[in-house]
């Protein structure tokens, strides 16, 4: 665990979260600007189209050369193949998320029907708000343990395209208990930290709450990109053979 974490930080010393920064910062940008795009006219339709293109084929350029760079694959599969590839697992990944997300929004329902279903001794303890935030966790930890499955996988599928043992790979992850506590320690300070410093509000006047509103989502925004660079440089470090890593050290 202390080699892996070593590795781990050693590879957020590198270009990994600068890339990472910047890349997702740009196609955010790119997609708000697209959002503001007319569609009255042949010409905008066509144009949000060539650009909705366009932002996909960005994003499939940044994440499968990430994983590429992360893998240092020896024969890697040709780019269209690890797009589409890496394609397939994120529609499994949203797939597979349509569960949790049909529960979350029927919590309250669920909620004030435990609430009612137990004695008045544990009503006391299980209030209604209670069995909201226990499900809310509960969702939130399953979306992490999905999150935990399928990123190996994608992974696998942008770096390399499943080429040479992917089997072997992708288990060398899931069998390290380190991943998964990264995985639910990261996904969860990040989503709980951001709640915390996105909705606090100053009162310093129109100004102050501009900068703060800018300074607050920048530090949210670098920080949850640091934990996800630390996560996928954890998934890295555990694809290596042992005698790599070993090397590399």
């Amino acid at each position: 665990m202390k080699n892996a974490l070593r590795d781990a930080l050693h590879l957020l010393k590198s270009s990994l979260p600068v890339r990472q920064w910047f890349g997702n910062l740009t196609l955010s940008l790119l997609l708000v600007l697209w959002l503001q795009v007319p569609d009255s006219h042949v010409w905008q339709f066509a144009f949000a189209v060539v650009s909705a293109v366009a932002l996909v084929a960005g994003f499939f350029w940044l994440y499968c050369g990430t994983f590429q760079w992360l893998q240092k694959p020896a024969s890697p599969a040709r780019w269209w193949i690890r797009w589409l590839l890496l394609a397939v697992v994120i529609v499994a990944w949203w797939l597979l998320l349509k569960p949790i997300d049909v529960l979350r929004e029927h919590e309250t329902l669920y909620a004030g029907y435990w609430n009612s279903k137990l004695s008045a001794g544990l009503r006391t303890i299980f209030t209604y708000e209670r069995i909201l935030q226990l499900q809310e966790f509960a969702y939130d930890v399953a979306q992490l343990v999905l999150a935990a499955i399928m990123l190996p996988l994608a992974v696998e599928a942008g770096g390399s395209g499943f080429t040479a043992q992917p089997v072997r790979r992708v288990f060398r992850v899931y069998i390290r208990w380190f991943y998964w506590v990264a995985v639910l320690f990261c996904g969860l300070v990040g989503w709980e930290i951001g709640k915390w410093v996105t909705n606090w509000t100053p009162t310093s006047g129109v100004t102050g709450e501009i900068v703060s509103i800018i300074v607050r989502l920048g530090s949210v925004y670098t920080l949850n990109i640091l934990l996800w660079c630390f996560v996928l440089a954890l998934v890295a470090v555990y694809m290596r053979p042992r005698e790599i890593r070993d090397v590399s050290r």
